[in-house]
């Protein structure tokens, strides 16, 4: 029950994210690369959440869309850092063993791009 709910409150959010024109922006992951997120996404079916470290709600968050990442192959989770620098979100990331890939927003690109307004959306 609770995957359908999940997937029903998703469905709005990502219908408003296929009518966008994609950002061709390239913003760094937390490893260092340059990556575009539709490169990252690879045209699946996708969640992006936005979080930082402080954030209580992301830390209770992260876990659940790491679990659903390795369990769903054909959906792409992808996290967006934001309001952070590289070493801390970075130390953060490899000490919780997430294993989806995650931004840097530190301009607000993909911010401004999916209207975020807080964390975690």
């Amino acid at each position: 029950m609770y995957r359908f709910l999940l997937l029903f409150a998703l469905l709005p959010l990502l219908h408003a994210c296929e009518r966008r024109n994609q950002d061709p922006t390239a913003i760094t992951l937390l490893d260092g690369t340059e990556a575009r997120l539709e490169d990252v996404i690879k045209s699946k079916p996708a969640i992006v959440i936005f979080w930082s470290t402080t954030c209580l709600f992301c830390r209770e968050e992260l876990p659940v869309f790491d679990r659903m990442s390795r369990t769903y192959p054909v959906l792409s989770v992808v996290g967006v850092n934001l309001q952070e620098d590289r070493k801390t979100a970075l130390r953060y990331w490899d000490e919780e063993g997430y294993s989806f890939p995650s931004f840097l927003d530190p301009s607000a690109t993909l911010k401004k791009h999916f209207d975020a307004f807080t964390r975690p959306t």
